[in-house]
């Protein structure tokens, strides 16, 4: 796919970054979670779920940036 000269890639960078960091976050909290709870496994199975959930996000933000740079700007 080729851009214009002028696409704001600063931009998408940068909401990107914004974008991603919020559910990496989230996985770093449940990891610790994991860690903490490992002898309680409906703590466990929570936290996996959570984990589950932001990758399914993030590969989902990942495909859309790929497909089409622009959609992740806002407004």
């Amino acid at each position: 796919m080729k851009m214009p000269d002028n696409f704001p890639w600063r931009e998408v960078v940068a909401q990107a970054v914004h974008d991603l960091s919020t559910p990496l976050s989230t996985m770093r909290i449940s990891l610790e979670i994991l860690r903490l709870t490992s002898s309680d496994p409906e703590a466990a199975a929570k936290a996996i779920g959570i984990l589950e959930a932001q990758i399914d996000m993030l590969t989902a933000q990942l495909v859309a940036l790929r497909d089409n740079p622009g959609s992740i700007l806002k407004g």
